[in-house]
């Protein structure tokens, strides 16, 4: 299956043991086919505040693992689009940029809230076939986000287990299945 820009990649049971995307829902924000794949992880939110990542920055809203590279480095996804410089067009109303300082100055002149804005510390790449390896390794379930904009608004917490609900037979028993399995 051919993954675009705006969809979904759901972690499946396959990488329960992957610390970086166990129960993870990855929004792809870049799928060039020359340069790999750039994504979020959406439904990891940290105890960390925007505010208290960035200079000058007075939002409260949380800041979410993005993934498992460059950890140093914030990205945003928002709903602003072209009132925020520098920004990439992901799908139908989201984007991605990495200017801090173009977050900075729209976020003080003007009210913001954590649905209109996310932010990430790291992202989630994959080189050049790596992602379709995974594919093919059954480790992703591609979907496709039906919640457009609005996917900043939903319960990230609860997120994978009702994607896994949604998958339907033996995905069923995942999502109601513990964190830990061997704990059962």
């Amino acid at each position: 299956m051919k993954v675009l820009k705006g969809d979904l990649l759901i972690a499946s049971p396959a990488i329960i043991d992957d610390i970086n995307f166990h129960r993870t829902i990855v929004l792809v924000a870049e799928n060039d086919l020359g340069n790999g794949t750039i994504g979020f992880v959406i439904n990891q939110k940290t105890n960390i505040y925007l505010s208290q990542l960035l200079d000058g920055c007075n939002l409260k809203h949380p800041v979410y693992h993005g993934g498992p590279v460059e950890h140093n480095s914030v990205s945003f996804v928002h709903r602003l689009g072209s009132r925020i410089s520098n920004s990439y067009p992901i799908d139908d109303g989201l984007y991605w940029t990495v200017d801090y300082n173009a977050i900075i100055n729209y976020t003080q002149k003007n009210d913001t809230t954590e649905n209109d804005l996310r932010s990430f510390l790291g992202y989630s790449g994959w080189d050049v076939g790596q992602l379709e390896r995974e594919l093919e390794e059954k480790s992703w379930i591609v979907a496709k986000n039906k919640w457009k904009a609005k996917l900043l608004s939903l319960n990230s917490k609860q997120l994978w287990r009702d994607q896994m609900l949604n998958q339907g037979g033996n995905f069923q028993l995942w999502a109601n299945s513990p964190d830990d399995p061997q704990l059962n």
